[in-house]
């Protein structure tokens, strides 16, 4: 009987083990470090991205121009070709079912983080997840258009 019980729980742990080593959702994660930044209207942005990305600084301007003195600023940050560390999740790598890049934006004011969005990706980042990104935070924030 007590036997049984801990090949129960030892099959539970393994499954949590092998299944839980890193995550494999699509999901979108939004934090306000500033909780009173809804309740502005920034009078105007500037853009940088890490690494270096013309094409993606571009799409950003398109959508929302900027101001190269403007204190408040968004942070692109974006890796393509990345893979779980580990051997938990190998499988899920291996299937093809796991992310294989992420995108970030950052709103700062100064060095001051304001807002974060986060995204996985399952495949390298484009200008069309730089798009649905900006525009998300620009729904989230409002900035003063010019």
């Amino acid at each position: 009987m007590v036997k049984a019980v801990w090949q129960r729980v030892a099959i539970v742990l393994l499954l949590l083990f092998v299944f839980g080593g890193c995550s494999d959702k699509k999901d979108v994660y939004i934090t306000f470090y500033d909780k009173n930044i809804t309740n502005k209207t920034l009078p105007c942005i500037r853009y940088s991205s890490l690494p270096k990305n013309s094409r993606f600084l571009d799409v950003m301007e398109q959508i929302h121009p900027s101001n190269k003195s403007c204190r408040y600023w968004i942070e692109l940050n974006y890796k393509n070709k990345i893979h779980c560390n580990t051997q938990a999740n190998a499988v899920n790598e291996a299937l093809g079912n796991f992310p294989t890049s992420y995108i970030k934006l950052e709103l700062r004011d100064g060095m001051k983080l304001l807002y974060s969005y986060y995204k996985d990706l399952p495949k390298s980042a484009t200008e069309d997840d730089v798009k649905e990104s900006l525009k998300r935070l620009l729904d989230d924030i409002k900035i003063v258009n010019k």
